[in-house]
């Protein structure tokens, strides 16, 4: 008899462990010089010693490659080889461990249920594979736990789930991605707009019913600072009913803004935005492109919800989830650290179910709210309810929250951080404190402490230092000052005409109204500085095309009767009454302006001014008794004539007096009589 030996590229060798592969191996070997037709008790003996076994488990070994015709599988041990090795069991056929796989995939990786349609089908004595000639017959061979079992070998997570949702990046995380990484950009090197829903209701003023908040946000995809957003309260169409979300108009107001107050790279800056809320016109996208700024726009792409089987029904198309994955996680992030707020909505995506007593707070707030208005409307102010304030709190605490929670962050995993060199040492002056000093104050200190505090760093540098990673902030703001702001026409082409407003210039300054930008009234200064800095007062009267941003409302664009960029005006700052050192600029600012305004009319109006003032030192004159005819003054100036001519000469006197010696004696020359001529003279001169 010969035997045969294991295979190497067998897969059933393959599926054996690595000792019992090397068992196998061991045995064969050993049974190789083993006659079979005789099975002396010597070569028994011979092959117990070299496998250092008993003649006994070498007998048995013997029995059991003879029993398969020298077959290399009867050396596995049975439990463990029926695992790996066919052995007839139905379980183990190919063709049933994909029929109930594919029970599973058609239950959604339920295999409970799979289970259940297999015992019908069993009962039924459906046609099985693995099990057409199996005789016993309404018993199962096998348990549930053996079933999925079979299951969890056959597939996994990733198969399972794309079977059900989709192959996209999104729905299908556990399938292959394709990965990135910040190392090699540059600050404004990628921008990642979107959009995000607060997970809680806000008040608005004095309206009773509270709303949701819409947000469209921006981030640096190099230093993962979130370094511009936008919100506003989701309202209620006045003529339609129905409730607006955030538009085109919305993302066209949020990209002005960020160009004009950030700006571009001039290495180049590439935006990705989305096909839905946060996503641009075509017509926009062609003025970035021709701005020679080298903006690119792209467009984040649409994978579609694949079927995992291809050319059966496709799934609805949905947005690339990893081409964006830096903003994803980090909506995440501010999902969970503003938890807290009151009115909680709860979470959709994740799961999470609104507080029991939020739709009890929202109708209390509803009912109070209204009652208030309706009998003492004056009170109104009056009110404490359990929401935040839309103007009054909620933005306030989201701007805190945005530039010291989630930007100001040092505590974060960010991908490229350690590559990039994104790290700071920090020293104590006290170890111990918890109080460090960033390289800057340190070396803000005198030389002394610096010299103290880094010998001891040195001899101890786990007290007196630590190691950080900067914040997403400190990043950005180390290399924002490269960016380019973009020109202010590009930005009213960017707006539009239908973004615009007529306005109309009141005095010094142009005022409106308008609740998406403040419930306070919108005053900004009637003075227009153009591109080159040159300023420009503008007339009470004159009629402008005005772009005024809800997101960057600082700044007033206006474009005059022929759509031509007039300039921008600066919207005016209200001081605080109690701030006496603004105040004291803002007052210094406003005479400088008014004198600006009217330096015009004062040019126009010299003349008068200067006879005004001649009118009043004529009268001073004849109060004072000063000469006022031209006699009196001519006898003034004779008068002035004979006093300068006596100065001069006395003066050449002294000049050339010789030093006296002796006896002191009035030697003083008498003076001269001034003649007619010398006061002529110094009358001339």
């Amino acid at each position: 008899m010969n035997l045969i030996h294991p295979d190497p590229d067998c897969d059933q060798f393959a599926d054996c462990p690595l000792d019992l592969r090397r068992k196998i191996q061991r045995w064969m070997q050993a049974f190789s010089q083993v006659d079979f037709s005789t099975g002396s008790t010597s070569a028994l003996q011979r092959v117990a010693s070299a496998m250092k076994v008993s003649v006994g488990t070498a007998t048995r070994y013997y029995y059991s490659l003879k029993a398969s015709d020298g077959h290399w599988t009867a050396i596995a041990d049975g439990r463990r080889a029926k695992r790996i090795i066919h052995n007839g069991d139905g379980t183990q056929s190919r063709e049933f461990r994909n029929w109930i796989t594919g029970l599973a995939e058609d239950h959604h990786r339920n295999s409970k249920a799979a289970y259940r349609k297999f015992k019908t089908a069993w009962a039924a004595r459906e046609n099985i594979p693995g099990f057409q000639d199996y005789t016993g017959w309404p018993d199962i061979p096998f348990s549930y736990r053996t079933f999925a079992r079979i299951i969890q070998q056959e597939t996994d997570k990733r198969r399972l789930r794309s079977i059900r949702v989709s192959t996209s990046s999104k729905s299908g995380a556990n399938l292959a991605q394709v990965l990135t990484t910040r190392v090699g950009l540059y600050p404004g090197a990628v921008y990642q707009f979107d959009d995000v829903w607060h997970d809680n209701f806000v008040t608005l003023g004095r309206d009773p019913v509270p709303k949701r908040v819409l947000e469209l946000g921006v981030l640096d995809l190099f230093s993962g600072c979130r370094f511009h957003y936008g919100c506003k309260p989701r309202m209620k169409n006045a003529e339609t009913g129905v409730m607006e979300s955030l538009k085109e108009r919305e993302m066209r107001f949020f990209l002005a803004g960020v160009l004009w107050n950030f700006g571009t790279s001039p290495r180049g800056t590439r935006m990705m935005v989305e096909h839905g809320t946060a996503a641009l016109r075509e017509d926009v996208i062609a003025i970035l492109h021709d701005s020679g700024l080298g903006i690119s726009v792209d467009r984040q792409p649409i994978e579609g919800k694949q079927a995992a089987l291809t050319g059966y029904w496709p799934g609805t198309e949905g947005g690339n989830f990893r081409a964006k994955a830096a903003l994803e996680s980090l909506h995440n992030l501010i999902h969970n650290d503003l938890s807290n707020l009151a009115l909680q909505t709860g979470s959709h995506h994740s799961g999470i179910a609104a507080p029991v007593n939020t739709d009890r707070q929202l109708t209390y707030i509803k009912n109070i709210v209204s009652e208030v208005l309706k009998k003492v409307p004056h009170r109104a102010e009056l009110l404490r309810l359990p929401s935040l304030d839309f103007h009054a709190q909620f933005l306030p605490l989201l701007r805190d929250y945005y530039e010291f929670g989630l930007n100001g962050r040092t505590e974060h995993e960010l991908e490229g951080w350690e590559a990039l060199g994104f790290l700071t040492t920090e020293y104590t002056a006290i170890p111990g404190s918890g109080q460090f000093l960033n390289s800057q104050q340190f070396l803000d200190l005198p030389r002394e402490s610096q010299a103290i505090i880094a010998a001891a760093s040195k001899s101890d540098p786990k007290n007196w230092t630590r190691r950080r990673k900067l914040s997403p902030l400190e990043v950005w703001n180390s290399g924002r000052s490269d960016l380019r702001r973009a020109p202010a026409p590009l930005i009213c082409d960017i707006l539009g005409k239908d973004l615009g407003r007529e306005v109309t210039v009141r005095g010094s300054y142009i005022r409106f109204r308008d609740q998406d930008i403040s419930p306070d009234e919108m005053i900004y200064q009637a003075r227009a500085i153009h591109l080159n800095g040159a300023q420009r007062e503008l007339r009470d009267g004159e009629k402008f095309l005005a772009f005024a941003n809800p997101f960057s409302p600082d700044t007033l664009f206006l474009l005059d009767a022929h759509d031509r960029y007039l300039g921008h005006c600066q919207l005016e700052n209200r001081i605080t009454a109690t701030d006496r050192q603004a105040l004291i600029v803002a007052a210094g600012q406003k005479a400088h302006r008014n004198a600006e305004i009217l330096q015009p009319l004062r040019n126009r109006h010299a003349e008068q001014v200067q006879d005004a003032q001649d009118m009043r030192e004529h009268n001073r004159r004849v109060v004072t008794g000063e000469a006022v005819t031209p006699e009196e003054k001519a006898a003034d100036r004779s008068a002035a004539a004979h006093r300068a001519v006596s100065t001069r000469r006395a003066n050449e006197w002294e000049a050339t007096e010789p030093e006296s010696e002796g006896i002191f004696e009035d030697t003083t020359p008498q003076a001269a009589p001034i003649a007619e001529a010398d006061i002529a003279d110094w009358l001339n001169d």
